[in-house]
């Protein structure tokens, strides 16, 4: 399935829409809760209406950073 078939879709179990990188411990539980279940994707610039709204530029090569490893 495509991202944009994904995003069509809506959030659901295994797919959670984030509008920018939420704060660190906010972005773990996230991803903890993925990690406990069957898994799943964060896709950080779309909205919960379905809506691709994109990352500046600025921040998206600091987006790595701001996971916590």
């Amino acid at each position: 399935m495509t991202i944009k078939e994904k995003i069509k879709r809506g959030e659901n179990r295994y797919l959670e829409f984030k509008e920018s990188l939420p704060s660190s411990q906010k972005i773990a539980k996230t991803v903890i809760a993925f990690a406990n279940s069957a898994g799943g994707d964060i896709l950080i610039g779309v909205n919960d209406e379905r809506k691709v709204i994109g990352v500046a530029d600025d921040e998206l090569l600091d987006i790595p950073d701001k996971i916590p490893d």
